[in-house]
């Protein structure tokens, strides 16, 4: 795992650092406009158990009430996680990001909980990936995931709460646009309040 954990970060730091599509998109702003967006941070998650899983993400504390996170974009391997249900297993990365807390954002004593999370993205994503030296993706092939555009977004509620050490989050509603006419058909809707 720790070996593969090296390859990512070789390929996601160095040889595709200028393929990644979501290199210089700005977020999404829902609302709170004079609440700047902080700079782009990493974080390395494994979902849905043999996933792993580097995140583009910003954060900022949106008029003084909400733990806004914006997810950019990230890179996935193997090249088959997420091939058969590509919104459910964004959904999933989603919920792993906010559980993981590599945005530090509260909820810290056992027992918390905090109701004014939300996530905010790109209502359309597509998954892509670079072809291999044979020129067919192989199991360490990695895909990237990212916003189709972020002229349509979606806004999705969560409650953070902690026990016993682990974090977890529940998604409690939201607002989404839909994919914009035109979109390519390789786009999914990636809104919680799309697909449930």
């Amino acid at each position: 795992m720790r070996t593969l954990i090296c390859i990512l970060a070789l390929i996601f730091g160095v040889s595709f650092a200028n393929a990644q599509p979501w290199v210089g998109q700005e977020p999404c702003l829902p609302d709170c406009n004079n609440s700047a967006w902080g700079a782009v941070q990493k974080c390395t998650l494994t979902v849905n158990g043999s996933c792993t899983v580097i995140v583009d993400f910003r954060t900022r504390f949106a008029c003084n009430t909400w733990y806004d996170v914006y997810i950019a974009g990230y890179v996935v391997v193997p090249f088959s996680c997420g091939q058969s249900n590509p919104a459910a297993f964004h959904a999933a990365v989603t919920k792993a990001l906010l559980e993981s807390n590599c945005t530090g954002f509260p909820p810290v004593n056992n027992g918390d909980c905090v109701d004014n999370w939300r996530v905010s993205k790109g209502s359309c994503w597509v998954r892509d990936f670079v072809l291999g030296v044979e020129g067919m993706p192989t199991s360490e092939t990695p895909t990237f995931w990212y916003a189709c555009t972020t002229q349509t977004c979606c806004l999705e509620r969560y409650t953070v709460c902690k026990n016993n050490g682990v974090r977890q989050a529940t998604f409690t509603g939201g607002e989404a646009e839909p994919c914009p006419q035109g979109t390519p058909s390789s786009c999914f809707p990636a809104c919680n309040t799309i697909y449930r």
